[in-house]
């Protein structure tokens, strides 16, 4: 049987590597005697990801014919949404092929594998639930003490504070940006508007460049 192998990682620093899912499935194709008719790899996309965003797995269900299979590592690797999980599932199905696990399950006709293979996805769900819950409680803490979160380096830690030592300190203009914001946002006015104002203030974002509607709102969302 012809099967095409589907990897999924959330980030380049995530664990459970490409380089270590391909292994596996490699693994076990060679031990079911399966033919690896081709490789999709999804690199940082988030378990949660639309169907439409993921767009190797997009591929790699066009690339499926009767009797082939779809071959992941494990559900979470596929999805951990499970309205995700079953639009792939039913995609495979349309095209008569099976949406196959490396840890043993199936999702197919078979009211038990379906049963169980379902529950997996579910499971996969709550993980990322979880995790999402635990990284908010985490971060709760981490900004009360004043620590830098995200990415110190692309300037992608919390606006309106500069890093000093790895600590947040309080930045006086990103600050009065927050409080013009906020301002104007209260008063109604809207954010194209906004960033015109800003381009004549002289404002803009850290890289020197104009605000984006997208990031104005987060910055409102964040400090309103």
């Amino acid at each position: 049987m012809k099967v095409y192998l589907y990897c999924r990682n959330s980030c380049e620093h995530q664990t459970l590597s490409i380089e270590a899912q391909l292994n596996q499935l490699h693994a076990y194709a060679q031990l079911n005697s399966y033919e690896v008719a081709g490789v999709f790899v999804d690199e940082a996309q988030s378990g949660a990801t639309s169907l439409e965003e993921r767009t190797s797995l997009q591929e790699a269900l066009a690339a499926l014919s009767k009797g082939d299979g779809l071959l992941c590592l494990n559900q979470s690797r596929l999805a951990r949404d499970t309205g995700i999980y079953f639009a792939v599932a039913s995609q495979v199905a349309k095209r008569k092929a099976r949406l196959m696990f490396a840890n043993g399950s199936e999702h197919s006709d078979d009211p038990m594998s379906k049963m169980i293979s379902g529950m997996m996805a579910l499971i996969a769900e709550l993980e990322r639930a979880t995790i999402k819950r635990r990284q908010k409680a985490a971060y709760a803490v981490m900004r009360s003490k004043g620590c830098a979160l995200g990415n110190i380096k692309l300037n992608k830690h919390r606006y309106g504070y500069s890093v000093v030592d790895k600590m947040l300190v309080a930045d006086k203009k990103e600050k009065l940006v927050l409080e013009v914001l906020i301002e104007r946002r209260k008063r109604g006015v809207k954010y194209k508007d906004i960033i015109k104002e800003f381009r004549d203030k002289g404002f803009y974002n850290r890289n020197n460049n104009d605000f984006t509607q997208p990031a104005l709102y987060r910055m409102w969302k964040n400090n309103k």
